[in-house]
């Protein structure tokens, strides 16, 4: 019986295969896993692993590399918009740039990429796109918009994966919000799914962490999903979700408490510098339009006084009183 690989030859396989693949990498690299298959924020602690900026998709494509002065092929278990992980790979050690030829399909030209190998496993590679190969990049993301992304976004029986990994790719190209509504819709429509309560509470707990409005209102959904789930069974990650908004809750409640006390600290010095200053300065120094005989630093006087036993008419003439007092 004929190998995967002999069966495959050198044309792309992004079908069948891609799910044995998903499978098996996952299965491989599952202390890698931050709450899912399809890679995204992490819960907890990160425990010295490197914290994944992009989304992984499964898919098997062809690669050719040159390695320990050798060419070699090679094919693809998960493809990212930053990298790629290349499976049994051979010659390749950590931190080496390696030159890439990726075959994304048949009707899709081949990408040269330029790669940084970032680790070596016994199953393989994870490549990194270089910094400055801003065409591979591209080219790699516009192949998961049209290929992986909008399939995904079409199927209506998708499965937790694949939504986890559909809105995890909505928040990495700036959605959150749709990412967001994407669990909450799967969760509608599959309420026995931990996963996907999971997903949810990962992405509402990164919302809680900010300040404002907006944090506040997730804060509270998420200790609603919390609930929910708590139905479903033990859950490792919900638990830790759980632990982190109490520890967001205990900072936030602490750094309220600072700012009161800073207030009234500055508020108790501030009456305690006006009342050791005489009534004359803290006149001058207040506000204009707190008291309407006072502009600035000088007391606001609308007429002069007159001067008694001098003529009106002498006074008039010498600006002591106003026009309308002037005698006839």
């Amino acid at each position: 019986m004929k190998s995967q690989r002999d069966r495959i030859g050198s044309e792309n396989y992004t079908s069948a295969a891609a799910i044995d693949a998903e499978r098996e990498h996952t299965e491989s690299r599952a202390e890698h896993r931050p709450y899912g298959r399809a890679g995204g924020p992490r819960v907890g602690k990160k425990k010295g692993k490197e914290q994944r900026r992009f989304v992984r998709f499964p898919v098997m494509c062809r690669v050719e590399y040159a390695a320990a002065g050798e060419l070699s092929v090679g094919f693809t278990g998960e493809v990212s918009s930053g990298g790629f992980f290349l499976k049994q790979a051979r010659g390749l050690t950590p931190a080496a740039q390696v030159s890439c030829v990726l075959h994304l399909g048949s009707d899709v030209p081949p990408v040269f990429a330029q790669c940084l190998v970032r680790r070596v496993t016994a199953d393989g590679a994870g490549l990194e796109f270089a910094q400055n190969d801003a065409k591979a990049r591209t080219a790699v993301r516009k192949f998961i918009n049209e290929r992986l992304v909008v399939p995904l976004e079409a199927q209506a029986n998708a499965t937790p994966a694949d939504v986890e990994r559909y809105a995890l790719y909505c928040v990495e190209t700036g959605r959150p919000d749709e990412g967001l509504d994407t669990f909450r819709r799967a969760i509608t429509a599959r309420p026995d799914a931990i996963e996907l309560y999971e997903g949810l509470a990962a992405l509402l707990l990164d919302r809680a962490g900010l300040e404002g409005p907006a944090a506040e209102l997730a804060g509270r959904e998420l200790e609603g999903v919390l609930v929910g789930a708590a139905m479903l069974g033990p859950s490792e990650t919900l638990h830790a979700v759980g632990r982190e908004l109490e520890a967001l809750r205990t900072r936030a409640h602490r750094r309220k408490q600072d700012e009161r006390e800073r207030f009234e600290r500055e508020l108790e010095d501030a009456l305690t510098r006006s009342a050791s200053r005489p009534p004359r300065e803290l006149r001058k120094k207040s506000w204009a339009g707190a008291d309407p005989f006072v502009v600035g630093r000088a007391p606001f006087v609308p007429f002069p006084a007159a001067t008694p036993g001098a003529p009106l008419v002498a006074q008039a003439a010498s600006g002591g009183l106003p026009a309308k007092a002037k005698a006839p």
